[in-house]
């Protein structure tokens, strides 16, 4: 099965598709434990770490809309948008 670009996998994850969000996390986890290897120097420390964040990024994706909405607007792009399409 052919890896589907990261932009649908998040689409669909914040769907609730399962399968797309166990994909990000196998494609992110790595590169996550890594940084946070690097802030605790402890192995299982890291993991849990990692662990907890896609804990909460699975509960609190309506959160994540909501930040990407704000930082749109605060970009001005809603607006543009809106003025473009009236």
């Amino acid at each position: 099965m052919p890896q589907q670009p990261e932009s649908e996998l998040i689409t669909k994850a914040m769907a609730g598709d399962r399968q797309a969000f166990s994909q990000l996390v196998a494609s992110n986890q790595g590169y996550l434990y890594a940084i946070a290897y690097r802030y605790l120097s402890n192995e299982d420390e890291a993991e849990d770490a990692v662990q907890e964040t896609f804990v909460k990024l699975w509960k609190n994706f309506s959160w994540v809309i909501s930040i990407v909405v704000l930082i749109l607007a605060s970009l001005g792009f809603i607006k543009r948008k809106q003025t473009i399409t009236n």
